[in-house]
């Protein structure tokens, strides 16, 4: 293994192997119709892009922290163009390596975040978290507006925090 680059695992069985099941495996693996397998024991965060061998619209599998699984496909390559976002100014134009790399990762989509929903109606957005109310199931609960209301009345009011003579509190859910 060259240091710093990917270990590649061998999947060909020696010349000495009799079994079967190598044999099997064997003419399996020169079959043009299977995809070669190749895997890697490398940390991420030590892997360069320009060190993978992709193929657009080929599906690849990652393994990561021993169980977490995604499967992904390249769409598109282009080359740097002078009107990227974030790339600096150079004054005669030319766009130099070392400048780019400080610029990339560009993020393209934030996926929407979503506040939780009530977990007493399961439609709307809850507001507010209730803690140790036994007129739920759970500790702390999200809840909407509508359902606090329903659950203890217009004359508890929104007072939030603990309040005296009472054994639940409720708080706002920060970021609804």
């Amino acid at each position: 293994m060259a240091p710093g680059g990917p270990e590649i695992v061998d999947q060909e069985p020696k010349e000495d192997e009799s079994s079967s099941d190598i044999q099997v495996n064997r003419s399996q693996s020169h079959s043009s119709s299977r995809p070669q397998l190749i895997l890697s024991s490398t940390g991420m965060e030590s892997v360069r892009f320009e060190e993978l061998e992709l193929q657009i619209g080929e599906p690849y599998w990652m393994l990561h922290q021993g169980n977490c699984e995604h499967i992904f496909t390249v769409d598109d390559i282009r080359a740097v163009h002078p009107t990227d976002p974030n790339l600096p100014k150079v004054p005669n134009g030319n766009i130099l390596p070392t400048i780019i790399e400080g610029c990339y990762p560009i993020t393209t989509f934030l996926s929407r975040l979503t506040s939780p929903k009530c977990r007493v109606c399961d439609r709307d957005p809850a507001k507010l978290v209730i803690m140790n109310d036994e007129l739920v199931d759970e500790s702390p609960c999200f809840v909407c507006e509508r359902c606090f209301e329903l659950l203890h009345g217009h004359e508890t009011g929104f007072r939030i925090g603990k309040v005296a003579g009472r054994e639940w509190w409720v708080v706002p859910l920060l970021g609804s």
